[in-house]
């Protein structure tokens, strides 16, 4: 039997009740990679369908599949898995991780697997060319991708559908937020990212688990990874208006004192602006207060939790 060692590309599969989909999957990749791969499904607590070895031999698939006893989520799953398998790897191997729908391609994973060695690239990212959904879902994500460059300084425009070299597994495992939100765990790394566009495939089957709720929380997840940013520019922004507040105080004062304000309107401008100045004053104090107190974390190996497993299935 076949070990991880044997294999140039490692490709890590999160998996949740999509048996038909993670099937059409296997067939794909070995046509695109001639069987010259390493499979890792991470199976995230599945209730519907269960899947064991079987499914790699009757594939013809070298793998393994790592069984959670409970559902952990999309990003924890893949998390799981680039954790496993750093204990396995060398700097020899392509770490390619990607859904099992059918909207991450194995032929768009073999172009991004092609850059991967380059001196000067530590990620390859897929980044969407075409997307396929409405316009409202475009809209919204437009929005969000304002939202996230105005509090964190930084763009998002890829999720999990990439490629890591070893070196770049060693230092993302080090960081806690790895479980949080990939995309922006990769940013927010350092490491060198280079974004090619991928147009987004069809699903094998079924629908996305997805919606707007899930994606919505998948957002506020990615900037969870950028807490200090967020606090220290969300109490930057209160500072400012705090700041305009309190000079349109002093206006509505002094037009009172040279008699061009109506009879009531000083009372009632006055008092709204000196409640604007006194709350954007107080949430911006708590939010710096909050980003002093949050302290880097200790560097610690991040290692993967072994009680979370019920199983694991080699082929």
């Amino acid at each position: 039997m076949k070990k991880i060692e044997d294999f140039e590309n490692v490709i890590i599969v999160p998996f949740f009740n999509d048996e038909k989909s993670l099937n059409i999957l296997l067939k794909e990749l070995k046509k695109e990679f001639f069987n010259q791969f390493y499979m890792v499904i991470i199976d995230d607590g599945s209730l519907k369908c269960t899947i064991t070895d079987k499914h790699l031999k009757k594939a013809k698939v070298n793998g393994l599949i790592i069984k959670l006893k409970i559902n952990q989520g999309h990003q924890n799953a893949i998390a799981f898995g680039i954790k496993y398998i750093s204990n396995f790897i060398n700097s020899n191997h392509k770490i390619i991780v990607m859904d099992c729908d059918g909207e991450d391609t194995p032929a768009c994973a073999k172009v991004l697997a092609k850059e991967i060695f380059k001196d000067d690239v530590d990620v390859i990212v897929a980044k969407r060319d075409k997307r396929s959904e409405s316009f409202v879902f475009k809209l919204f994500y437009l929005i969000y991708k304002f939202i996230f460059l105005f509090l964190t300084g930084r763009k998002i425009d890829f999720g999990n559908f990439l490629v890591l070299k070893k070196h770049s597994i060693s230092r993302l495992i080090l960081m806690p937020q790895l479980t949080t939100h990939l995309a922006a765990t990769v940013i927010s790394s350092g490491l060198r990212i280079k974004k090619i566009p991928i147009n987004r495939g069809k699903r094998y089957a079924g629908e996305s688990k997805m919606n707007f709720f899930s994606l919505t929380l998948h957002g506020f997840r990615a900037l969870m990874v950028f807490t200090e940013e967020v606090l220290v520019r969300v109490g930057t922004v209160c500072i400012l208006i705090a700041i305009i507040a309190a000079i349109f105080s002093i206006i509505v004062v002094v037009l009172k004192i040279i008699g061009f304000s109506s009879p009531g309107w000083f009372s009632i401008a006055l008092g709204i602006l000196l409640l604007i100045m006194l709350q954007t004053g107080a949430i911006s104090l708590s939010l710096l207060i909050s980003a002093g107190k949050n302290e880097p974390k200790s560097i610690i190996t991040r290692k993967y939790d072994e009680n979370l497993v019920e199983n694991i299935f080699e082929n």
